[in-house]
């Protein structure tokens, strides 16, 4: 009975250290920062997706660690550039 305690308690011990996973701690107009647990790989692809979410597909990790900095990649520059080339084609 003892023994099966230990195992079980070891069992879970051992099954929480390799487990990892990414969360949102920090939100900011333009993007924002996830904290890495556990494995490095499996954390950060959680990461990309919350940063994926987070910026509707475009995002620029700025800072990677134990936290990942993130921007989020606007689309409205492009838009301006858009808008300008048309007023250039219209006085033309």
């Amino acid at each position: 009975m003892k023994y099966a305690a230990l195992i079980t308690l070891v069992a879970t011990l051992f099954s929480g250290a390799c487990s990892s996973n990414a969360m949102l701690v920090r939100k900011d107009p333009n993007g924002g920062r996830v904290a890495l647990q556990g494995a490095y790989m499996p954390a950060m692809a959680q990461a990309r997706t919350l940063m994926a979410e987070r910026c509707r597909g475009r995002f620029e990790a700025v800072e990677v660690g134990q936290s990942v900095a993130f921007r989020c990649r606007s689309t409205q520059p492009m838009a301006a550039e858009l808008v300008t080339r048309i007023e250039r084609a219209r006085n033309w």
